[in-house]
C-alpha cells in the first residue's frame, strides 16, 4: 500500500500489525499467571505497555490490568507468591488506585474514563481515604458531567462527608442526590438517581447520629419498606419502655429511692407491696421471673401516680422514685404506664451473700454477713439453684455464716434470709432478668416445611444405608435450623464460653458443641470470658455476635451445632453439596425459537455476588458444575452451609423479583444466544472491527464505540409492563444494610470483566489470524 501511494491503508496497515503483536505478545503475562507467578506477569505487561505507543487497545489494556490487580487483593492472604513477596491485599489496592489514577491522567477522554474514575473511588474507599475519595469524586463529577456515574460520584462525596463526621456537608449532598433527576440516554426520559434510596436511608443515619429523632423518623419513613433497618429504626425511637432495677439494697435508715427507666411515657403509676421473698423463691424455681407474680387481693404499702413528661421522647429517660419505706424486709415496686408493666424488688437489709463457684465442681459456696454489724450471721436460711436445675438446694449457714451447695448446673442464683424479715440475695452475672429456666436436653419433633416447587434437591441415601437413619438426620438439622431462627435472651458478663453455650443449647433443647481441638489451635479455650447482651433477636444472630469476638462460627454437623473456626470450615469435610434445580432462570429461546440454557450468566452473578471469595475461580474451596437431567436444568454447588443459605436466598430472591412463578408452562422469554467467536478480547472482525475491547472503547481501526456496561450496575431490576404494576421487590434484609454494597457490587462486576477480556487476551494472544476486510475497505 506505500509503495503504491496509499497511505492511509498503509498506516491502518501498520497499526494493526503493531497490535496483533501486542496482543501475542502479552500471551506471556497470561502464562506467568497461570503458574502462579502473578508479580512477575503484572511487570511483563507493565513493561509492555511502556513499549507501545497510546493507541486504545494499549488504554483497554491498562485500565484492564489496574482491575485485575484490584481484583486480586482479597486473594493476597491466600497467595503463596504474595506472602513470600510480603505484599499484602492493601498495598494491591493502593497499586491498582495509583495504576487508575495513571490511566485517567494519560487518557482523559477515553470512552470508559468515567468507569476508571469510578474504580479508582472504590480503591480509596476500601482504604478508607475518605477525604482523598471525596475530593477525586469532585473532580470527577466535573469533569464526567454527562456521566451515568455522576449521582454515583455525588453519593460517594455524601457518604465520605458522613464517614468523616462533616454532617451539614453530607446533608447538603445526600439530599441533593435524593432529589437530582438523570436524563435516561436510552430512553431521553428523565429518571431518578440511582442512589436516590440510599442517599435518603443516609440522611435519616445522619439526623439519628445528631440526636434529632423527628427529622430521623420523616426520612426512614421514605425508605422503610425498602430497608428492615430504617423500619427498626423508626421502631427504636418511638417504642415504649418501662423498666425497674431487678433488686436494691437499702441499709436500715437510709432514704429508699429507686431508678426508673422509661421511655415515650407521660407517666405511671407505682404501687408497692410487701412479699415473703422466701415464699415466692419456691413458686419462681429459677427466681427469674420473682417479680412477676399474682398481686390480686393484696393491698399494697403504698401507690402513687407519677408523672413523666409529654411522652415524646426518643429516648431513654431516668426518674429517681422516692419511696416511704423504713421497716426492714422484702418489697415489690410495680410501676404501670399505657399497657406496660416494670416490676423489681427493693431489700432493706443489712445482709450481704458473697459467693464462690466452682463450676467444674458444681459446687457454690455461699456466705452470709451483716455489713451493718460486721459480722457473718450463722443460721441463715439459704437457698441455691443453677440455670440447669430444676430444683433448689436449700440449707443453713454454719458457725462461719458459710453455706456449701453441691450439683449446681449452670450460672447459680443465691437468696438467703435471717429472721422474718431480713433478706439478701445474688444473681450470677450473664443470667437474663425474667427469662424461663433452660429446659433439660429433649428430643423434639420438628415439622418438616413443605418443599417448594424450586427447593433445593435433598441427598440421596447411599446404597446401603437405611433410609429411616437419613431422615433422622434430616429431622435434626431441621430442628436445629428452627432453634437457630426462633428467638433467644441473655445477659453475659466475663461468662465462660462452655457455661455460655450450655445456658443456650439448655434453653433451646438442642445440642451445641465446642470443637476444641480447632479452638486449641487458634489459642482459645473452653474458659475463655464471654460478654455480650441479647434479647428479642434470632439465635442464629446472637451467635454471630458471640462468636464474631472470638473470630469463630458455627455449622450443623453430625446432627449437633458446632462452633469451630472459619479455617477449620473450608476443609473438605464440612463442604457440603447440594443440587439446585434452575430451570425457570437459566432456559431461554434464541431468536429462531430454539430453547437454550445460559448457564454462565447465572454462574457468574452468584460468584461475584454471594461470598465472592470462596470460589475456586479465585482459590477458594467451593465449586458449581451445571448440569441437565432429562428436561432439568441444575447447578451442583459444594459449599458451607452458610453460603448455601445465602445461594438459596439469592435464588429465591431472583425468582420473587422476576416472577417466574407466573409465567405460563412453555413460555420462554427470548435471549440471543452468543455467537460463535463473539468472545474475542478486542472484537476482531479483520482491520475494521476493533470495537468494544476491554469493556467497550472506541474503535481504532473504524469500528468505534463503547459497549454496554451490562445492566443497571446498582441491582437487578424488571421493567414493568406498560398498563400493569410493578412485581413487588425482595423482601429487605434483616439486618443494616451496607450503604456502599451497590457501589462494590458495580465495581466488582467491572472487574470480572476486565479480569475476563485480559484473560482472554492472553490465551488467545498466540493465535491471532490473518487480517480480514474491515470497516474502511
Amino acid at each position: 500500500y506505500h509503495e503504491i501511494g496509499e497511505y492511509e491503508r498503509s498506516y491502518l496497515a501498520y497499526r494493526a500489525t503493531v497490535e496483533g503483536r501486542f496482543v501475542r505478545e502479552s500471551s506471556l503475562a497470561g502464562f506467568l499467571e497461570d503458574h502462579g507467578r502473578f508479580l512477575q506477569g503484572v511487570h511483563f505487561i507493565q513493561d509492555l505497555l511502556r513499549q507501545y505507543p497510546p493507541e486504545p487497545y494499549v488504554a483497554a489494556a491498562t485500565y484492564a490490568l489496574a482491575q485485575r490487580i484490584y481484583a486480586k487483593a482479597p486473594e493476597a492472604a491466600r497467595d503463596p507468591e504474595l506472602r513470600r513477596a510480603k505484599v499484602t491485599r492493601v498495598d494491591l489496592i493502593r497499586r491498582a488506585s495509583d495504576m487508575l489514577e495513571d490511566f485517567l491522567t494519560e487518557y482523559p477522554e477515553d470512552p470508559a474514563a468515567d468507569q476508571a474514575a469510578f474504580a479508582r473511588a472504590n480503591t480509596l474507599l476500601e482504604l478508607k481515604a475518605y477525604r482523598e475519595a471525596a475530593e477525586a469524586c469532585r473532580q470527577y463529577a466535573d469533569r464526567y458531567p454527562a456521566s451515568d456515574l455522576l449521582d454515583t460520584f455525588w453519593y460517594i462525596i455524601g457518604y465520605c462527608q458522613f464517614a468523616m463526621g462533616q454532617h451539614d456537608a453530607a446533608l447538603e449532598m445526600c439530599q441533593k442526590v435524593a432529589q437530582a433527576s438523570v436524563v435516561d440516554k436510552k430512553t431521553g426520559r428523565k429518571r431518578e438517581a440511582k442512589n436516590k434510596w440510599q442517599a435518603i436511608y443516609i440522611l435519616g443515619q445522619i439526623y439519628h447520629s445528631l440526636g434529632r429523632a423527628a427529622e430521623a423518623i420523616q426520612q426512614y419513613r421514605l425508605v422503610e419498606d425498602r430497608f428492615a433497618d430504617a423500619k427498626k429504626s423508626i421502631e427504636y425511637f418511638l417504642r415504649k419502655q418501662i423498666a425497674l432495677p431487678e433488686v436494691t439494697t437499702v441499709r436500715p435508715g437510709q432514704p429508699v429511692r429507686v431508678e426508673l427507666t422509661f421511655r415515650n411515657l407521660a407517666a405511671c403509676d407505682v404501687r408497692v407491696y410487701r412479699i415473703d421473698l422466701m415464699k415466692f423463691s419456691l413458686l419462681r424455681r429459677d427466681l427469674g421471673a420473682i417479680t412477676r407474680i399474682n398481686l390480686a387481693g393484696i393491698r399494697p404499702e403504698h401507690q402513687v401516680t407519677v408523672s413523666l413528661g409529654d411522652g415524646v421522647d426518643y429516648r431513654d429517660r431516668t426518674h429517681s422514685l422516692p419511696l416511704p419505706l423504713e421497716e426492714e424486709g422484702a418489697y415489690l415496686i410495680v410501676a404501670r404506664g399505657d399497657n406496660l408493666h416494670a416490676s423489681g424488688l427493693v431489700l432493706i437489709s443489712p445482709l450481704v451473700v458473697e459467693v464462690q463457684y466452682d463450676r467444674k465442681a458444681g459446687q457454690v459456696r455461699a456466705t452470709v454477713k451483716d455489713v451493718v454489724a460486721n459480722r457473718y450471721v450463722r443460721d441463715v436460711e439459704v437457698k441455691v439453684i443453677g440455670t440447669g436445675n430444676v430444683d433448689f438446694v436449700s440449707g443453713s449457714t454454719d458457725l462461719r455464716g458459710v453455706f456449701v451447695a453441691e450439683g449446681i448446673r449452670g450460672l447459680p442464683t443465691v437468696v438467703a434470709r435471717s429472721g422474718a424479715s431480713r433478706y439478701a440475695f445474688y444473681r450470677s452475672p450473664g443470667i437474663m432478668p425474667g427469662l424461663p429456666p433452660p429446659p433439660l436436653p429433649a428430643v423434639a419433633q420438628a415439622t418438616p416445611r413443605p418443599p417448594t416447587a424450586q427447593a433445593p434437591i435433598q441427598p440421596v441415601p447411599a446404597p446401603g444405608s437405611s433410609r429411616s437413619a437419613v431422615q433422622r438426620r434430616m429431622e435434626n438439622q431441621r430442628r436445629i435450623q428452627a432453634a437457630l431462627d426462633s428467638p433467644t435472651a441473655f445477659q453475659f458478663q466475663d461468662t465462660p464460653l462452655d457455661d455460655a453455650i450450655d445456658y443456650l443449647q439448655r434453653l433451646h433443647r438442642i445440642e451445641i458443641r465446642l470443637d476444641r481441638r480447632a479452638l486449641e489451635a487458634v489459642g482459645l479455650s473452653e474458659d475463655t470470658p464471654i460478654t455480650q447482651t441479647a434479647s428479642g433477636i434470632t439465635l442464629r444472630s446472637a451467635l454471630d455476635l458471640i462468636l464474631d469476638q472470638l473470630d469463630l462460627d458455627f455449622v450443623i454437623h453430625n446432627e449437633v451445632l458446632l462452633i469451630t473456626t472459619p479455617e477449620q470450615l473450608e476443609t473438605e469435610e464440612f463442604q457440603t453439596t447440594v443440587v439446585y434445580p434452575v430451570t425457570d432462570l437459566v432456559r431461554f429461546r434464541d431468536e429462531e425459537g430454539k430453547t437454550w440454557s445460559d448457564f454462565q450468566s447465572l454462574i457468574d452473578a452468584i460468584q461475584t455476588t454471594v461470598q465472592p471469595d470462596t470460589w475456586d475461580v479465585v482459590g477458594g474451596p467451593g465449586s458449581i458444575a451445571p448440569m441437565t437431567f432429562g428436561d432439568t436444568d441444575v447447578l451442583v454447588f459444594s459449599q458451607t452451609q452458610k453460603v448455601h443459605e445465602q445461594v438459596a436466598e439469592f435464588l429465591a430472591n431472583l425468582r420473587r423479583i422476576a416472577g417466574t412463578s407466573e409465567r405460563k408452562e412453555g413460555e420462554l422469554p427470548v435471549k440471543e444466544r452468543p455467537k460463535p467467536g463473539a468472545e474475542s478480547p478486542f472484537g476482531w472482525g479483520g482491520m475494521g472491527g476493533f470495537g468494544g475491547a476491554m469493556g467497550g472503547f472506541g474503535g481504532a481501526m473504524g469500528g468505534g464505540g463503547r459497549g454496554a456496561f451490562g445492566g443497571d450496575p446498582f441491582g437487578i431490576s424488571v421493567a414493568p409492563v406498560e398498563g400493569q404494576a410493578p412485581e413487588a421487590g425482595p423482601p429487605p434484609a434483616a439486618g443494616p444494610p451496607d450503604l456502599l454494597k451497590g457501589i462494590q457490587d458495580a465495581n466488582r462486576q467491572m472487574q470480572s470483566q476486565q479480569t475476563e477480556q485480559l484473560q482472554k487476551m492472553y490465551q488467545k494472544g498466540s493465535g491471532m489470524g490473518g487480517m480480514g476486510a474491515g470497516g474502511l475497505f
